[in-house]
């Protein structure tokens, strides 16, 4: 006796159409839950993931503002101090 089980058997010894015929109604019904549960979780993560782009993009915006030489405030005013700091003489330089 082989230790395969013959075609179109399960492993128990049952007919395959005979368990597809018992658990395919049960799976039709249990279908649209899953389905409508994976939708909203779907959509939660979609909603969440949105919310994140908009935050880095406002981040990015910022951050490239305040790189930006001729916005007032960020690095502008550091490079002012430093073009401030190399025209003033430094003391006991003659």
């Amino acid at each position: 006796m082989s230790a395969e089980p013959a075609f179109g058997t399960t492993t128990g010894g049952r007919p395959v159409h005979a368990r597809t015929r018992q658990y395919l109604p049960a799976m039709l019904r249990l279908n649209p839950k899953l389905l409508h549960a994976d939708l909203q979780a779907a959509d939660a993560r979609s909603a969440k993931t949105f919310e994140d782009i908009e935050r880095v993009k406002t981040d990015v915006s910022t951050a490239l503002d305040r790189l930006d030489i001729t916005t007032e405030g960020g690095i502008k005013e550091i490079l002012d101090a430093v073009n401030r700091l190399a025209v003033q003489p430094r003391p006991g330089a003659s």
